[in-house]
Parts: C-alpha cells; sequence; structure tokens
C-alpha cells in the first residue's frame, strides 16, 4: 500500500462585508503577504489597485483578517 500525502485548504474566515475591510493573503508556497481591502462593489483591492474576489483570494492562500501598521 503506498500511502499519499494529501493537504487540505486552510480554514478561511467568512466574508467581511463592511466597506475598507482589511485583510492579509499569506501564499502557502512563497510566503509572500499582499494587503487587500474591501471596495464597495464586493471586489478587494491590494495596493496596486488590482481587483479581485474573495472566492480567488481564498484560493491563493490562508486569509487573515486585519493587519498590523
Amino acid at each position: 500500500m503506498t500511502l499519499e500525502w494529501h493537504t487540505c485548504p486552510p480554514a478561511q474566515p467568512d466574508e467581511p462585508q463592511e466597506f475598507g475591510a482589511r485583510i492579509v493573503v499569506t501564499d502557502g508556497l512563497s510566503g509572500k503577504a499582499e494587503r487587500w481591502c474591501r471596495q464597495h462593489d464586493g471586489y478587494w483591492a491590494n495596493e496596486d489597485s488590482e481587483l479581485m474576489t474573495w472566492a480567488y483570494l481564498c484560493g491563493r492562500g490562508t486569509v487573515t483578517l486585519g493587519w498590523d501598521e
């Protein structure tokens, strides 16, 4: 019998709905962390003004609510 290692994606928090909510998405492979801010239209913007959906961000890595200044 061959054992296969299976890694489940991390549990993600519920999507914050308030405008201006802040999250950090950390890539599990590279460890790179990106800051994102909730926009009024349901999208999330990063510091380069790229817009992404919550589902996309959750698929990119571990989501943490808020960030330290």
